[in-house]
């Protein structure tokens, strides 16, 4: 007993328009895709990083600069110790507010990109970095 009917027979011309239209569907599934390239999440990750490093040093070189000359240590015969703005807050004020540029630069231009390929026979992942 079959549960199923037999399938009708199509007359010649129909069948080759059927294989016709096989054969462009086939062609258009066995092209291989373009590859498609987008930031990687890596650049927010390096971006909020040396956001992460900028904001202390560029806050404690604010405050050194916007205390300095003040007295930190008072003895009896006077102040022991004054707050001095030198070489090193002035180069951790500088360094901070390049991490906060290099930040910039990670978060707008998202230098780090993925490619990501694949066709019938494999595929293909990329890291390519532009800056």
């Amino acid at each position: 007993m079959r549960i199923w009917p037999e399938a009708p027979t199509a007359p010649p011309e129909f069948r080759a328009e059927a294989e016709l239209r096989v054969g462009i569907l086939e062609q258009s599934v066995t092209t291989e895709p373009a590859p498609r390239a987008e930031a990687h999440w890596s650049n927010w990750l390096v971006a909020g990083g040396l956001v992460a490093v900028s904001i202390p040093a560029i806050a404690l070189a604010a405050w050194t600069a916007s205390t300095d000359g003040e007295c930190v240590d008072s003895s009896a015969a006077g102040c022991a110790e004054q707050v001095r703005l030198g070489a090193v807050d002035i180069a951790g004020f500088v360094a901070g507010g390049l991490a906060l540029v290099g930040a910039v630069i990670f978060a707008a231009g998202q230098p780090i990109q993925v490619e990501v390929s694949a066709s019938g026979t494999g595929a293909r992942l990329g890291v390519r970095g532009r800056f």
